[in-house]
């Protein structure tokens, strides 16, 4: 199975909020001489057990794929798609020295000011400087979450109805077979009488 690969860019990790726990994360400098990588916790234990990773070669398999990448940090292990997803392996290169072209590019803000003030600031910038582009969409990490989410959340909400709808059945049937013993005893239920005897 394959490693994903990613490019990023300076303090990436930094920003994002992922830990380095070995070695430095990619930097300005790692534009222009050595290619470097980061690899995740998953990579790690998977391709070198028991060792120390950094300083060790990595390559691309690619046909044409450039020279190989020293390793220069370990990142803790993190999620992308899902929060219930099993984390892979994963490799992390310069975007400024890519392993393939990139024909599009995603940018990671971290503010402290509400998500939406940060997001008009941040179209207003990028149309000050390339007007010809189409409007960037921007969305929060929280509301990405909340997406990520939403099947989780429907499948709750189903399994609480059908759990409702089976306890209303099961009522129901209970009331029917108690309403039907009842009905079929009453013959039997002794009722006294005014001279001492009791009639059926």
């Amino acid at each position: 199975m394959g490693t994903p690969m990613d490019h990023i860019g300076p303090n990436y990790f930094s920003t994002v909020g992922i830990p380095i726990l070995m070695g430095r994360e990619i930097g300005p400098q790692d534009t222009v001489g050595e290619r470097v990588a980061v690899i995740n916790q998953t990579f790690a234990r998977r391709f070198f057990p028991n060792t120390n990773p950094l300083g060790k070669l990595v390559r691309d398999t690619y046909p044409a794929s450039p020279a190989d990448l020293t390793i220069v940090g370990v990142a803790a292990d993190a999620r992308y798609n899902s929060l219930s997803e099993k984390t892979p392996t994963r490799l992390y290169a310069p975007f400024f020295q890519p392993l393939w072209e990139n024909s599009a590019a995603y940018y990671e803000v971290r503010g402290i000011s509400d998500p939406a003030t940060i997001t008009s600031a941040l179209r207003r910038a990028v149309n000050q400087a390339a007007p010809a582009l189409p409007p960037i969409d921007v969305h929060a990490v929280a509301e990405l979450v909340d997406d990520s989410l939403s099947k989780d959340r429907l499948v709750a909400h189903l399994s609480g109805a059908f759990g409702l709808l089976a306890t209303l059945l099961a009522s129901i049937g209970l009331y029917g077979i108690m309403s039907w013993t009842v009905a079929r005893r009453t013959r039997e239920i002794g009722v006294p009488h005014g001279n001492g005897r009791a009639v059926a």
